[in-house]
């Protein structure tokens, strides 16, 4: 489980265990074995600390389905000469600090979206007054006039509008002048 931290020695299969909430068994299998070989993680068997040298050099770990479907971490001799007995289930073992360093790092806190302050004189880029949405839409009403074939067209209604100097050029996005400004006039045309 990942809760509160562990002091101390974990067995390894503790370790990983504590690792496969947050891993694949591969995954967490190869992270111990760098932290190992990278002096990261320390390694004992029988209450016995090995030398990073030793584990480089003699020891492979291997990840292994039990009976019950549960992973199971295991050593495996992988230098020449043998150096253990491979039939005795070695006690080993490995320290929890180094354990907690492999954990990923708690999720960040959300913070809210920061809101730009507002401009003066109109509001920000997609906020519009009242005052502005009477102007700009008999400003609208006026092109619907004289090109009516621009009503179903918001992006290059907005365009020409913008071109022509009837909208400022970074009054609203299309979004926003559609709901508030040409489909309320188009509606009242119908």
């Amino acid at each position: 489980m990942a809760g509160s931290p562990v002091v101390g020695r974990l067995s390894l299969q503790e370790g990983f265990e504590r690792l496969l909430p947050h891993y694949s068994p591969g995954k967490a299998c190869g992270l111990i074995e760098r932290a190992l070989h990278e002096e990261d993680l320390q390694l004992y068997c029988n209450g016995n600390l090995l030398t990073v040298d030793f584990v480089k050099h003699q020891c492979r770990l291997v990840v292994e389905t039990v009976a019950d479907g549960r992973r199971k971490i295991c050593v495996r001799h992988s230098g020449a000469g043998l150096s253990w007995n491979p039939s005795i289930d070695y006690p080993w073992e490995v320290d929890a600090e180094g354990i907690e360093k492999l954990l990923p790092p708690p999720p960040a806190p959300k913070r809210k979206p920061e809101t730009k302050p507002r401009k003066a004189g109109g509001g920000s880029k997609k906020t519009l007054t009242g005052e502005q949405i009477d102007k700009y839409r008999a400003a609208f009403r006026q092109v619907l006039k004289t090109h009516p074939e621009l009503g179903g067209h918001h992006t290059r209604t907005a365009r020409f509008m913008m071109n022509a100097g009837l909208l400022p050029k970074k009054v609203a996005s299309v979004k926003v002048l559609a709901r508030w400004i040409f489909q309320p006039v188009l509606a009242e045309t119908e």
